[in-house]
């Protein structure tokens, strides 16, 4: 519930599918040669199936006969992602490609958008998918202009994105 954000208001608290339909449906599209599967959703970081996170589904998915690859869409800084980190380190059939949506490089401005984390720990973990992951490509999200933004706070975020191993950047 990012304070910018309709999202959680309009789709509701988070839900997470079926473990069993997730791995039936994927075997079958490889079955029918399908060599990517993406993994997506609003926040994927935080899927859980009865105790079953993202992590061990990426492992479940990889566990699948077949010639294919995955790759996931959008995650969230979370205290799971060291662990997804981990096994896309482990799994070359795991796209090297990594989305995490930072918002802005400024702690000011982090906790006025409701964003759960600080830029320390989010430099950390993206410096740490970066070190774990050889050629890997990491994207975000940067919101300029938010209410009481000022000059030097823009720079301290100019700074912070600079100072970040970055693929590229939705602005």
């Amino acid at each position: 519930f990012c304070s910018y954000c309709i999202v959680p208001y309009a789709r509701g608290n988070p839900r997470s599918r079926e473990w069993s339909d997730i791995l039936r449906e994927a075997g079958e599209l490889v079955a029918r040669g399908h060599k990517e599967i993406v993994l997506t959703g609003v926040n994927i970081a935080c899927y859980n199936d009865h105790g079953r996170t993202l992590a061990d589904l990426l492992q479940a998915l990889l566990e699948l006969p077949g010639d294919f690859r995955l790759r996931l869409s959008s995650t969230e800084p979370t205290p799971e992602l060291p662990r997804i980190i981990d096994v896309m380190r482990q799994s070359p059939r795991i796209c090297r490609f990594l989305h995490l949506p930072m918002q802005y490089g400024e702690d000011t401005i982090l906790q006025a958008m409701g964003r759960r984390y600080s830029v320390a720990e989010f430099s950390e973990l993206a410096h740490a998918a970066a070190g774990a992951i050889p050629g890997l490509c990491l994207g975000s999200d940067i919101i300029v202009g938010f209410p009481g933004e000022t000059e030097a706070m823009f720079e301290a975020c100019c700074e912070t994105v600079a100072a970040l191993p970055f693929s590229y950047l939705h602005v």
